[in-house]
């Protein structure tokens, strides 16, 4: 494990064993990490949700034209034939 350490963060004297101090230093560059992420989430999802209204907008669109309110499209008129 400390072998696996070393070759990641190319921390410490030796790699046989985990010095503490670069642990908290790793494990606060992690939580710091993470933290941007979580920040950022909530404008990502915003950006999402735009670009999705404008990909089904156009689809709605075609589905939507031509047919009068109330009325499946393609579905006769009532009283008409």
């Amino acid at each position: 494990m400390a072998q696996d350490w070393h070759a990641a963060f190319h921390l410490g004297s030796s790699d046989r064993r985990i010095d503490v101090v670069d642990a908290f230093g790793v494990a606060v560059v992690c939580i710091q990490a993470l933290e941007r992420r979580i920040t950022q989430l909530p404008e990502d999802l915003h950006t999402r949700r735009l670009q999705l209204r404008e990909t089904t907008a156009p689809q709605h669109a075609q589905t939507d034209s031509g047919a009068p309110k109330g009325r499946a499209q393609g579905a006769p008129a009532v009283g008409s034939g």
